[in-house]
């Protein structure tokens, strides 16, 4: 579960996504950074470990031009039990082997495993770790992707395939050389806010990567299961997958509030992701109104919107009901910012 960001328009992107993504990374992300933009008919790709200020510092990525671009800042939950797993080429976004196209990924793969033994006969994995026999989930999704380009597929039309062949917590969001000025993003059911101004355009997953240049963009909270085209000044969005659906779910914030006190009467100070896992096994539910079975039926499924998370958080706190703070510290070999919650 990380945190992204894109941007199409007539501005640099660099400047745009690496402040987006340092608003957000707090939240979940900051293990990893990473930024692709397209330029004089290229993919031009700078990543590294570590929260976008300590990667700005130590690589050029500030200077990658383009006025089109993807940025991601990667939470990985095998990067906090094994620093092996937090390298530079573990991060995103990722590259098809022809370089042609990008490729990001937010939630988690379920059938990655299966995905991958059947590409590695044709692919090399660059997330390998032997040793530990550990790949990012991510990375099947690039290959995957490259595949069907290669194969003539247009890259709406390839994402599309590549998406819904996947199973879990699965957003991928894409740029090519070939339509330098278009972000094409495939979203089942995770954190999408679209932002459309004049003559540019905008994706973040939380809205608060929208703090610093949110005058200039009409924004919004995408569907789920969606095909998204964002060129210069539009967002187009389509079904992505016609055969299934994710209900339209409603939070009661009484009930919300009752399951954060209780964990964080009983833990004390939690990150969102510590709060995150024991609610999606329970209290979401309840929250919604949905019963267990149901709502255990619905994770399966790929329920993954973690800013039904952030934004009752954020509202509890702006009520002054809970405490939020900011703290930093040694995550995954790295040293990250942290929203932190407390009674």
């Amino acid at each position: 579960m990380c945190q992204l960001a894109a941007y199409v328009g007539g501005r640099d992107a660099a400047p745009i996504l690496l402040e987006s993504l340092r608003l957000q990374e707090g939240y979940l992300g900051a293990h990893a950074t990473g930024m692709t933009t397209v330029h004089g008919g290229r993919i031009h790709l700078v990543k590294d470990n570590g929260p976008v200020d300590e990667v700005t510092k130590k690589t050029g990525i500030a200077s990658l031009r383009g006025h089109t671009g993807i940025a991601h800042s990667r939470h990985s939950e095998a990067v906090i039990k094994d620093t092996r797993c937090n390298r530079p080429r573990n991060a995103h976004p990722w590259l098809t082997e022809d370089g042609s196209a990008a490729l990001m990924h937010n939630g988690i793969i379920f059938n990655y495993e299966e995905h991958w033994r059947r590409l590695e006969k044709t692919h090399v994995f660059q997330s390998l770790v032997e040793n530990l026999n550990y790949i990012t989930d991510s990375e099947v999704a690039v290959h995957m992707l490259g595949d069907e380009l290669k194969g003539g597929a247009p890259i709406a039309d390839a994402l599309r395939s590549t998406a819904n062949s996947l199973t879990g917590m699965v957003l991928l969001g894409a740029i090519t050389s070939a339509e330098p000025q278009t972000i094409y993003i495939a979203n089942w059911n995770q954190p999408c806010y679209l932002g459309v101004g004049d003559g540019e355009s905008m994706f973040a997953s939380s809205k608060i990567g929208f703090d610093h240049i949110k005058d200039a963009f009409n924004v919004f909270r995408a569907p789920s299961n969606s095909l998204i085209k964002l060129t210069p000044g539009e967002a187009e969005i389509t079904r992505l997958d016609a055969a299934r659906s994710f209900p339209d779910l409603t939070l009661d914030i009484g009930i919300f509030e009752g399951y954060v006190k209780r964990l964080l009467g009983e833990k004390g100070e939690l990150d969102s992701y510590d709060l995150l896992i024991p609610l999606l096994k329970r209290g979401y539910g309840e929250a919604y109104s949905v019963e267990q079975d149901e709502w255990r039926r619905l994770v399966r499924l790929g329920y993954g919107d973690t800013n039904d998370l952030f934004e009752p958080l954020e509202q509890l706190a702006g009520w002054g009901r809970i405490r939020r703070t900011v703290k930093h510290r040694a995550e995954g070999g790295v040293t990250v910012p942290r929203v932190m919650w407390s009674l």
